[in-house]
């Protein structure tokens, strides 16, 4: 039984077949073998598996961990409270081997939303994009987001639609779009996502902590200057026509948090801001204040203003946009 334990540490522990009490199981022989090695005459032994078994043991116990935290968002029933907090019936309890290890903020989602690092995703910076979309979004509209990450409002906004589909979220992450798909399932959310960044020709990106900037080769920054992108990282463009005839929708409302990108929309897709009838923005430059002042000296009247979002209706907006 030790020389087949011993093989099994040192070529790997594949446990993708195993039941979770196996995994369990197995966690607890690694254990109890290197525990077993700590005696005089295989002390040498212990030394030399130590670390190899610490890795894995590590590795194993939180593949345990995530398991049982996913499955638990899957089989809960989730639910939108009036200001956009996820509530999950039965309540959701992250493993404390998950919860030792997140460095975000995640309470407004009861930490269920899963990012790259496959740990709870920091969904208390959308908390205000959640409360904007379930105050001010109609259950009949069209809606364009430009900035999705890892979908707590994407899944938001699919429920203040009841799910009818009527979605398309955009990001130009490719980091996230794995996890923006899983969040999707694990939610189970009706939207499309657009794996791309929104405009007239490719582009490339520049990741921070917690977004992406996306921008084609002719945006600049408040400066002037071209803004500089990650090498290698071309990211594929769709226009709104785009978006509309694969999915065979009409946009009447956007949701933008996009890190600054909102002015260079625009710029590409004049028509978009004549046929939206609503515009949630999450303001983060002086480029995206400034054409905030441009929609309100051009038919858009601001609703509310919540720190940095703003909800603003377009009064132009011809009846054909829906409510």
């Amino acid at each position: 039984m030790e020389i087949n334990l011993e093989q099994t540490i040192l070529r790997g522990i594949d446990t993708s077949g195993m039941s979770y009490q196996k995994r369990v199981n197995l966690a607890r022989r690694i254990e109890g073998y290197v525990d077993s090695k700590l005696d005089y005459q295989h002390r040498l032994l212990a030394v030399k598996f130590s670390n190899i078994v610490d890795q894995k043991l590590e590795k194993l116990m939180f593949s345990i961990a995530f398991d049982k935290w996913e499955s638990a968002v899957q089989g809960a029933r989730w639910r939108l409270d009036s200001f956009g907090n996820w509530i999950a019936n039965p309540s959701v309890t992250v493993p404390n081997f998950i919860l030792e290890r997140k460095t975000e903020q995640c309470s407004t989602c009861m930490c269920s939303f899963i990012n790259r690092f496959l740990l709870p995703a920091a969904c208390d910076i959308e908390a205000e994009s959640r409360y904007m979309a379930v105050k001010w979004i109609p259950k009949n509209a069209t809606v364009l987001e430009v900035g999705a990450r890892y979908g707590s409002v994407s899944c938001a906004i699919s429920r203040v639609l009841e799910q009818s589909g009527k979605l398309v979220s955009v990001d130009a992450d490719d980091s996230v779009w794995e996890y923006l798909e899983r969040n999707r399932a694990n939610f189970k959310c009706n939207f499309h996502i657009a794996k791309g960044l929104l405009g007239k020709r490719d582009g490339r990106i520049k990741k921070n902590h917690y977004g992406t900037v996306a921008f084609t080769e002719d945006m600049h920054n408040d400066a002037g200057d071209t803004i500089p992108g990650d090498a290698g990282l071309i990211v594929p463009h769709f226009t709104v026509a785009d978006l509309e005839n694969k999915h065979s929708l009409k946009f009447n409302v956007a949701n933008f948090d996009c890190e600054g990108c909102l002015p260079h929309v625009l710029k590409d897709f004049p028509e978009l801001v004549k046929q939206l009838k609503l515009l949630i923005i999450e303001v983060h430059d002086f480029l995206e204040d400034e054409t905030v002042a441009n929609l309100t000296t051009n038919g858009w009247k601001i609703l509310q203003i919540y720190r940095r979002q703003y909800v603003l209706e377009n009064a132009r907006a011809g009846s054909d946009v829906g409510f």
